[in-house]
């Protein structure tokens, strides 16, 4: 069986979660299963390359268009996922799924959903249940992941065209609940949560010492104070007598004295003074950050903003 993972549209400062791009961790979760033989990249990042054994890439600057798809997909079984998906779910369970429910498509949704052409709901008895048109059932496998589905009902994929092709001769879905975790990562709070269970659940890039991760040239003050799980990039610098809690520090990361940092996430080239507090914050690339600068909690800053001292307004 062949996947097609989608990998166009997805924001910049969105792509690098603990040191390794997002397609990185898609294309491991999807290595997991032997029954993959083929994986199809369409991308429009130019900056990624992730050549693997196995792996074809196509660059795409827009959303495919059905007849691209078709080309590549050549009316055989194919897993199909839009990215920046991650989730815990195992891709060998999608499978065993489909096989034991001798359906024709499978769905992995974290609930019930609406489109124009199918519905599913929970019946009395709280199972998934789903409704598509009729047709004669077919023997290829198609795996489709739901939250593609809801988004492309909003935006400039041909979606009709797509389901109206693949899917007019399938006459039976099987909805498969997932009750583990599942994100996708298109926006800051979702990028926030995934990189917070990626830190607890997934490998993670660097030397592990003790509960955290090290990247290259990492200078952490022997005064500093480490509490829970960290990630540190390459070259990051924290000052002495602060303390960290369950944060990460993207490349070049630096911190001052007597800082207090829980729970936030500093992506690369973050600067920040001494006697700062952040808590529950994410910082974007390039942000800068005055002395005896306190936070609110669970504030998002853009990329390249900056806070004076003695203030937690952004200087805009």
């Amino acid at each position: 069986m062949r996947a097609l993972l989608m990998d166009i549209g997805q924001p910049a400062d969105l792509r690098q979660i603990l040191g390794r791009d997002i397609l990185d961790y898609q294309l491991d979760w999807l290595k997991t299963d032997d029954d993959i033989t083929e994986t199809i990249v369409l991308t429009d990042s130019v900056a990624v390359d992730l050549r693997r054994s196995g792996t074809v890439y196509h660059s795409c600057a827009e959303l495919p268009k059905y007849d691209l798809l078709k080309s590549l997909l050549n009316d055989q079984p194919f897993l199909l996922i839009y990215g920046p998906l991650l989730t815990s779910f195992k891709p060998q369970e999608l499978r065993a799924a489909f096989r034991a429910a001798q359906a024709d498509i499978v769905c992995l949704t974290g609930g019930f959903f609406h489109g124009e052409t199918f519905a599913v709901e929970q019946d009395s008895g709280h199972k998934l249940t789903s409704v598509f048109g009729s047709g004669a059932p077919v023997n290829n496998l198609c795996i489709v992941n739901p939250l593609l589905l809801t988004y492309y009902f909003h935006e400039r994929f041909e979606m009709q065209t797509f389901l109206a092709e693949m899917l007019k001769a399938r006459r039976r879905i099987f909805c498969l609940e997932n009750t583990g975790w599942l994100e996708y990562v298109n926006t800051y709070p979702a990028y926030f949560q995934a990189s917070g269970w990626l830190l607890k659940n997934a490998p993670v890039k660097g030397a592990k010492i003790h509960q955290s991760y090290y990247g290259k040239n990492c200078e952490i003050d022997f005064s500093v104070s480490l509490r829970g799980r960290q990630f540190f990039g390459d070259d990051c610098l924290i000052g002495k007598d602060s303390i960290l809690q369950n944060s990460i520090f993207l490349d070049r990361a630096a911190v001052g004295e007597n800082c207090r940092i829980n729970n936030s996430i500093l992506q690369k080239n973050v600067k920040i003074g001494r006697n700062c507090e952040l808590k529950n914050c994410l910082l974007g690339e390039g942000v800068a950050i005055g002395d005896n600068v306190r936070l609110p909690d669970n504030t998002i800053l853009a990329a390249g903003s900056a806070v004076k001292d003695y203030s937690g307004v952004l200087d805009v």
